[in-house]
């Protein structure tokens, strides 16, 4: 397990209603008395541009900082492993039996290495899925859970710039229209980290020989030539990159003899996606949708004094 010297452990405990029920009086004669209709909808889905309920319960954790990825771990099924950086095992599944899936195409991980965060920028997602079990087989042969996150469509409004900063990264976003039917938006991040360690200062037998860095970003072009159709295309990255070294006497050392030496962590991927859909609305509503996807993952680590990697 790589462990920096500075971790951030965030809890929370989750709650959500998923359904609102919207009571309508109609005024119906059935003789002289008037019929109270109760309609039940699930507008959740229905603005693309918002977040949805859940997503936003899920936002408002205490504890996790606006962190959907912290969030989720309040889950009863959900537990961070000891592999790097603590990715989610669900049901007693492997970190690597998930799937991860962001706009209805495969993505690498979802998470940081370093801090265990989500890569996502919070005012970007629009519904954070998870599918813990009884997925079906359009998800592939994943085993453990079914990570399905779907980002909001950009707003058609004035361009906007902002600026978001905190003691562990700092990022930017803007988001404007192009036309009357055509938007975007660009998020990008990087932590702070490295600030607050010192190279070659060896803190409880930890050694940091490479300041530590993350990054992520996301960029969604929209456009919707009528009201049945849409396109969009999105780019979508993340990166993590440390070195340090392990003393024979630190605590790292005791727990896993094996790990005493050189360690090294390299992880990147990006994506990119075109994505068309198809809505006719009749009697009930039919949804066409095809997409395509392109992604680079790169996956490097090192662990111990016999790493060929370093």
């Amino acid at each position: 397990m790589f462990r920096l010297p500075l971790r951030s452990i965030l809890l929370g405990c989750l709650s959500a209603n998923t359904a609102m029920a919207q009571h309508t009086l109609v005024d119906t004669e059935a003789g002289d008395n008037p019929i109270e209709e109760v309609i039940v909808t699930d507008s959740e889905h229905d603005n693309f541009s918002e977040p949805t309920k859940l997503t936003e319960k899920l936002l408002k954790v205490p504890g996790a900082f606006g962190d959907p990825m912290q969030a989720i771990f309040s889950l009863p099924v959900i537990v961070q492993s000891d592999e790097e950086g603590g990715e989610p095992a669900v049901r007693s599944s492997g970190p690597k039996d998930n799937a991860f899936l962001v706009d209805y195409l495969p993505a690498g991980p979802i998470f940081h290495s370093l801090l265990g965060n989500s890569i996502f920028n919070e005012d970007l997602l629009h519904d954070f899925g998870l599918h813990a079990a009884g997925f079906g087989s359009q998800y592939g042969k994943a085993t453990g859970a079914i990570f399905d996150i779907t980002l909001r469509q950009p707003r058609i409004q004035p361009l906007s710039v902002t600026l978001d900063a905190s003691l562990l990264q700092i990022g930017l976003l803007t988001e404007g229209a192009i036309t009357e039917n055509q938007a975007f938006y660009l998020s990008y991040r990087e932590s702070l980290i490295h600030l607050f360690l010192d190279e070659e200062k060896d803190e409880e037998g930890l050694t940091v020989t490479s300041k530590p860095g993350a990054k992520d970003y996301q960029a969604k072009y929209f456009w919707q030539p009528d009201e049945q159709n849409i396109l969009s295309f999105l780019l979508l990255g993340s990166e993590d990159k440390a070195k340090q070294e392990v003393s024979e006497g630190s605590e790292e050392a005791l727990l896993d003899p094996g790990g005493v030496g050189k360690q090294s962590l390299d992880t990147r991927f990006d994506s990119q996606g075109l994505t068309w859909s198809y809505t006719e609305d009749g009697e009930g509503k039919t949804e066409w949708k095809a997409a395509l996807g392109h992604i680079r993952d790169q996956q490097k680590s090192a662990l111990g004094p016999n790493s060929l990697w370093i």
